[in-house]
């Protein structure tokens, strides 16, 4: 079968959906996770056919509902690609974007797109459970994983869920309090979204279990020699361009600080629906030249770095990433009380909680830039408590999974 596949995949993708049905539909999920492994992550036959799994660790598996740039996916591939006890196994059940795909590279993943049954999904995961004798899942953002706990379970398997963020309307929150019974632990990035997980769930403290998101602090975000700065000045923002991360408030900060600063420059990082309309707002002010929109980077250090300071407007927030990696590089934290930020955030030292007013945001900046207000790196860096350090962090999943029976 394996041979047939890789002879599909040379055919056009409209012929090969136009036999793939005639197949059984166990045979169609396989072979359309194939063929989506090709055409989404850019594998070849070569390297899917040598993509062998190393046979001095465990093997664990990660089910992901989706895949794109952001704290999440962040994460997952922090527990992957880092994992020194573990192969990690990424199943993703609907979409991987197309930044996603460029900037996370897995070494053992596969995509099992919208397209394909549940019943083929669930019969190719329990093949990957037996064939790889995985003993530990962990369900990250996937409701296919939370509706298929009962088959899951009965693989003999210990499951586990993560929880990023406790908000309105979370369905994951609701798949987790239903299952409850069926996990292990629920494991939060946070022991702020611990407490709000358990109140609002109304949940054991006991069944859950912190382990906080983390950065490569002596690695990819150890501060190199002193960058360069283009502009006297600098903020940066971080995020997709969409509304849960309120790039639109970033954007109303920064024209209410251009109307009296004219030394100031603003980096947007990220993409989104937003954009477009920011874009327009900012060429209708006639605020071009102040504002430089850098896409997805998959370098994320290098802006930080040229910055003097990052800005964080999101509506919710559980632990981001942004402000952990921005720390951890000497650059301070501007943001409203959201999620964990106030137990990270320690005001005058490595940036400051302001209210969530545009005033408050603008006087804290323009007291920053008069020079009232300054920071150094070297003690920015240094207010990151170890746990926050990605060495920790693997550590600490790797006890839970150790531990488990």
């Amino acid at each position: 079968m394996k041979n047939l596949a890789r002879r599909l995949i040379r055919l056009p993708i409209k012929v090969i959906r136009k036999i793939l049905p005639i197949f059984s539909p166990t045979m169609y999920g396989y072979f359309e996770y194939l063929i989506k492994e090709v055409q989404d992550l850019g594998y070849t036959k070569k390297e899917i056919k040598s993509n062998f799994i190393p046979s001095n660790k465990k093997n664990m598996l990660m089910i992901a509902g989706g895949l794109e740039v952001g704290g999440v996916a962040s994460l997952i591939h922090s527990i992957c690609k880092n994992n020194k006890k573990y192969n990690c196994i990424l199943v993703v059940d609907s979409k991987i974007s197309e930044e996603a795909a460029r900037f996370y590279q897995f070494d053992h993943i596969y995509n099992l797109g919208n397209g394909i049954k549940n019943s083929s999904k669930i019969e190719f995961v329990a093949k990957l459970i037996s064939h790889y004798k995985i003993k530990n899942i962990i369900i990250n953002n996937s409701l296919f994983g939370y509706k298929n706990l009962s088959t899951l379970r009965s693989k003999n398997v210990n499951i586990f869920d993560i929880i990023h963020v406790v908000i309105k309307n979370n369905p994951f929150l609701y798949f987790s309090k239903k299952y409850d019974n069926l996990l292990c632990k629920h494991i939060v990035i946070s022991d702020t979204v611990k407490k709000n997980y358990c109140n609002k769930l109304r949940i054991s403290p006991d069944r859950v279990v912190t382990i906080n998101n983390a950065v490569d602090f002596e690695g990819k975000f150890k501060p190199k020699k002193e960058r360069q700065k283009k502009y006297p000045f600098s903020i940066a923002f971080f995020g997709r361009l969409e509304n849960d991360k309120n790039p639109l408030k970033f954007l109303d900060i920064a024209l209410s600080l251009l109307e009296q600063e004219d030394s100031i420059h603003f980096f947007i990082v990220g993409g989104g629906s937003l954009e477009y309309k920011m874009r327009k707002m900012i060429k209708i002010e006639k605020k071009s030249k102040y504002f430089t929109f850098c896409g997805f980077d998959q370098n994320p250090e290098r802006i930080i770095e040229t910055s003097n300071m990052v800005l964080i407007t999101s509506r919710h927030e559980g632990l981001p990433f942004a402000a952990l990696e921005s720390i951890s590089l000497g650059i301070p934290v501007i943001s409203a009380r959201l999620g964990h930020l106030d137990k990270i955030i320690v005001n005058g030292v490595n940036g400051f909680i302001v209210a969530s007013s545009i005033d408050s945001h603008v006087n804290k900046i323009r007291e920053i830039i008069s020079g009232d207000l300054q920071f150094e790196r070297l003690k920015v860096r240094n207010s990151l408590p170890s746990k926050y350090r990605r060495s920790f962090m693997i550590n600490e999943y790797e006890n839970l999974l150790d531990s488990s029976p």
